[in-house]
């Protein structure tokens, strides 16, 4: 199967700027929540230990697990039915019927 350059660009420059605005929020927020730990007088340590508990915390983790975990496997599959639906559609270009007209 031939892959469409355009179209795996147009990919790469969104998932890009997903990612951009992505980090752009959670350093944002990391940038609050630092601001918030240093004025109630939280030091690095006692800042890293709540970032810990919130990283293995087991709501974010059923969160992005069920976000992700669950759903890209759907995803993927998607991908090979496209390329299912390319074949058979050349295959119907390209075919030549023969014998009498039913």
């Amino acid at each position: 199967m031939e892959i469409d350059k355009e179209a795996y660009k147009k990919i790469i420059l969104l998932m890009a700027e997903n990612l951009k605005t992505a980090e752009r929020e959670i350093l944002s927020y990391f940038i609050v929540f630092k601001a918030l730990a240093h004025q109630h007088h939280l030091d690095d340590e006692g800042l890293e230990a709540l970032l810990n508990a919130a990283r293995t915390s087991a709501v974010v983790e059923s969160q992005l697990k069920k976000k992700y975990d669950d759903s890209l496997p759907r995803m993927l599959e998607q991908i090979d039915r496209v390329e299912s639906y390319q074949e058979a559609l050349k295959t119907l270009q390209q075919w030549k019927p023969r014998g009498p007209i039913n």
